[in-house]
């Protein structure tokens, strides 16, 4: 039988490591911000200014692109939110469910 040697990680612990990751990789995008400026549309980009109608079809196509993206992670955000409650919910309620029976915990384990 093959064992691994790595250690898996528990929910939780993968959970910091994909907020990290995403707040890493957040950090390494520009960020905008559309306004209407002078009756024109615009878009600030890492403290400069473009009018939308100048920006170049490969530049509308990266902003829509940045604009969907940006609405899913705040979908994920949203689901992430809904699911960590929901785990909690759920440890509470098997924590107190096993506390209604007697003799079920096998040992107790060091606090850490």
């Amino acid at each position: 039988m093959l064992r691994s040697s790595h250690r898996h990680q528990t929910s939780s612990e993968l959970c910091r490591l994909t907020n990290q990751e995403a707040a890493a990789s957040a950090a390494s995008f520009p960020k905008e911000d559309a306004a209407v400026h002078d009756n024109k549309q615009t878009l600030t980009l890492d403290g400069q200014l473009y009018a939308f109608a100048d920006l170049p079809p490969v530049g509308h196509d990266a902003l829509a692109s940045i604009q969907f993206v940006e609405a899913r992670l705040q979908q994920l955000r949203g689901e992430m939110a809904v699911s960590q409650t929901a785990h909690v919910a759920y440890a509470r309620a098997l924590k107190a469910e096993l506390a209604k029976t007697p003799g079920a915990a096998l040992s107790t384990m060091p606090s850490p």
